[in-house]
Parts: structure tokens; sequence; C-alpha cells
């Protein structure tokens, strides 16, 4: 059966620029082309298929009245890919031909004959030469059982010749696909607030004052569990220092951030924290808490709540500070409340970078898409000769069995 369909694929091939010049008489026989390497590996990357080999032609191959046809053929007996011929013609071949002296009979089975147009078209010299052949085709499932046969033959006016019909490459290796390595960033933030005290007008850290030490080795050791995880990744620290509203506004703004950028120093310069950048470490301030002191009051025992959340509401800062230390209440609210709102809060946002390595199944891409022209080139002597683009090979199988009925 394999014969039978080789045979089929030699006569397609030698119909299609069989024709015009004399009888084959003066072939030289001890002279062959030879293919380098003499085994191509055939390997599938990325769902195509590159065939790439070297083909030697002996000076004087081709007389001046004959035609050698090279053409190299993808098929697993049941299926034919053609690829694209290397076609060296004779000058007086070249001639006659241009002329369309051939047959009646000839040109119907030309007609029929896949279309040779797009083959690498070459004159004959005299010299030996070298002609790199590039082409790449779609890979198709069935290419993994498929041969290389590369089908030689001199053609003439009147007759076809075949001085070479040989299988170079027996399958087409699968490339397994890579590993694929996904990485997931989880965002996470923290939020923690840390009592520090502050001396009075001073921005100043003193570890000896109130519970710092212990707040402040809370706050370093929450940022360092993060740090030691090697997949955290730390993006912005905030330190965020707040003020109690007693005194001038701008004071307590300027109080407020200069404690909050002493937080920050002292982060980078005692605590051995590694940080890429001290820009990662951003300093805000609270000047004068309102909304905190609403709220404690809102949450305290203090009575007369609904007169003291009145007073915290009118627009004018200066009044409304003069107001609330002029409530009866005043001396409960800075003794339990206002200490409350002299705090550092600091947040810490952080992304956790998930690795997840997957093993793609090891099957090729395979191009189910209508077929799109692809780009060949042709090289002889390194130096590039034609581009061009493939036939539609659709084509070819559409038409294959007409093709068949011809031969006979």
């Amino acid at each position: 059966m394999k014969k039978i369909i080789l045979l089929i694929i030699v006569a397609v091939v030698s119909v299609s620029l069989s024709s015009y010049a004399g009888p084959l008489k003066k072939i030289k026989k001890d002279l062959k082309v030879a293919l380098s390497p003499s085994t191509i590996n055939l390997v599938e990357k990325d769902g195509q298929v590159d065939v790439v080999f070297k083909i030697s032609v002996p000076a004087n191959y081709v007389q001046s009245k004959h035609q050698y046809m090279f053409t190299p053929v993808l098929t697993d007996y049941t299926n034919i890919m053609p690829l694209t011929s290397v076609i060296i013609d004779g000058k007086k071949y070249a001639e006659m031909s241009a002329k369309k002296g051939h047959s009646r009979e000839m040109q119907q089975k030309l007609e029929s004959a896949p279309d040779m147009s797009n083959a690498i078209m070459l004159t004959a010299s005299k010299n030996a030469r070298i002609i790199d052949y590039e082409y790449t085709v779609p890979f198709e499932p069935w290419m993994e059982n498929a041969h290389l046969v590369c089908i030689q033959r001199f053609n003439s006016k009147k007759s076809t010749v075949l001085i070479g019909e040989s299988i170079y490459g027996k399958g087409v290796k699968i490339t397994p696909c890579p590993k694929v390595i996904e990485a997931i960033a989880i965002v996470n933030n923290i939020e923690g607030i840390a009592k520090i005290n502050f001396p009075v007008s001073s921005s100043k850290i003193d570890l000896n004052l109130s519970n710092n030490r212990s707040e402040i080795s809370k706050m370093e050791n929450i940022i360092n569990s993060i740090i030691d995880i090697e997949s955290n990744i730390i993006d912005s620290i905030v330190v965020t220092a707040s003020s109690s509203p007693e005194g001038s506004f701008l004071y307590n703004e300027k109080l407020a951030m200069s404690r909050s950028k002493s937080v920050k120093s002292y982060l980078v310069n005692k605590l051995n924290i590694k940080l890429s950048s001290n820009d990662i470490i951003k300093t805000k301030c609270i000047a004068e808490n309102w909304t905190g002191l609403e709220n404690l009051v809102l949450a305290s025992a203090v009575p007369n709540k609904t007169n003291i959340i009145r007073t915290l509401s009118i627009r004018n800062l200066v009044q409304r500070e003069r107001a609330m230390m002029a409530l009866p209440e005043y001396s409960y609210i800075k003794r339990n409340l206002l200490p409350s709102l002299r705090f550092v809060k600091y947040q810490i946002y952080y992304h956790t970078v998930s690795i997840a390595i997957i093993e793609a199944e090891k099957v090729p891409v395979v191009n189910n898409q209508p077929q799109q022209p692809q780009h060949h080139s042709y090289n002889m002597n390194n130096k590039m000769i034609v581009e061009t683009k493939m036939r539609d090979n659709h084509y070819y199988r559409y038409h294959r069995d007409e093709w068949k009925n011809n031969m006979y």
C-alpha cells in the first residue's frame, strides 16, 4: 500500500513540471545530488515544523535541454503535503518552455497538476552549488508518523526520468510543552496602633516613658514577621501621628508630623528593619483629631453628651476649642479622653507572591484555523535568491483524487 501511495506522489510531482526539452539520453548517472544532513530531524515546535537541509548540486549536473526537479513531500501514505520544489532549468529547456512547446495532452495534464508557480526556479550552472533549503509548515497530528520523501527527476520535452526517491526523515518529534510558572500576587495589609507617648511639645521617642518600649517592640515584631517570609514584599508602611485638639492648629500639625517622622527614623535606624528604600515608609499626621474625640465622647460615661457633641460641631476651630474648654465636663475630657488621641497608627501594605509550577500536557498546538500563507526562503551559497509564499495545502488535499485520476 505504501508503495502504491508513493507512486501516486511521484506521478503527481512528475506531471507538475515535466514538459518541454529533448530526450533524456545524456544524464550523467555518476553524478548525484546530495543532501546534508543525510538524515533530517523533523521537530514540531510551537505548532510548526521546520524543514531545513542543504542541497549540493554537482557542476554541469543539468544539461541545456533538461530540467531537474527536486520535490520534498511529507506523507504518512494516507495524507500528502508537498513542500515547495526546487527546479533547475537548462538554458535551451527554459527557452523552449517559454514558447509553450508542449503537446495538447501534456497541456491538459499540466493544468490538472499541483500549482508549481511558487517553486524555486534556478538556471543551470557549470559550477557546483549549495542550496540552503528552509521551509515551515503548520503541524498536523498525522505528521507524527509522517516521512520526508524527497523525489528527484529529470524532465525533457517528451519524457521524465525518476532518478531518486528516498526517505530522509521519519516522524515528526513533538516538543514537550515547557513548564509554566504562574505568579499570583495576593495583596494584604495590616493595621495597628502604637500607644507611643511623647514628652509635652516634643517629638523625641523615649523608650523609658510609659509603655513605649513595649509598644514599639510590638510594632517591630509585626513588621519583621512580614519581612522574614521570603514571598512577602512590603509595598509601603504608612505612619500617622495623631494629636489631641489643644492649642494652635498649626502648632499641633507641625508637632504631629514631627512625631510621625520621628517614628519613621526610629524604624529605619534603630530597629534594623531591612527595607529597600526609606521611601517605603510614608509619614502623615492628624493635627487635631476631632473625629476621634467625638467617638470617644459617645463611647464614654461622660454626662451631657448631646451638648458636648453640639459643641464639637462648631465650624470655626478656634471658637470650637474655646467652647470645649468652657464646658463643665472639660476636666473629665482632658483627663480621660484627650490622652487617647495622642497615638501613632501604622499601616503595612504588602503582597504575597505565590508561585505555581504547572507542567502542561505534552501535546503541540495544532492549528485548526484556515491555513494562512507562510513565508519561506531559499539561499544559495549563503545568499538569498528568492522569498515567496507557500501555496495553500488545502488546495492540494482537495484536488488530490482528481490528480490521481489524471495520472492514468
